[in-house]
């Protein structure tokens, strides 16, 4: 019996440690949105800035109306925004 107890308290510490490693890692993919969104934010033009809160932030914005980004940094953007999809 003892030993089912320390083998139960083992797995329970491994679950803990788990989810602690998970949130570890759900917080380090939100810095990673967060410094991509304020990227796109500066990258914007100021024309677009008003048409953040309507498209879904910088990402969505930038996403939309790409044409309206400056075509040299069209690609610069895109890699960005295909970064922020896949995070």
């Amino acid at each position: 019996i003892l030993a089912q107890a320390w083998l139960k308290l083992i797995e329970l510490a491994n679950s803990v440690t788990q989810l602690a490693n998970l949130r570890a890692m759900d917080v380090m993919k939100e810095q990673a949105r967060k410094q991509i969104e304020d990227q796109l934010t500066e990258k914007a033009p100021a024309v677009l800035k008003p048409f953040f809160p309507c498209l879904g932030g910088p990402v969505g914005t930038m996403e939309t109306c790409i044409c309206v980004v400056p075509a040299d940094k069209q690609e610069g953007v895109r890699q960005a925004i295909e970064k922020y999809k896949s995070i």
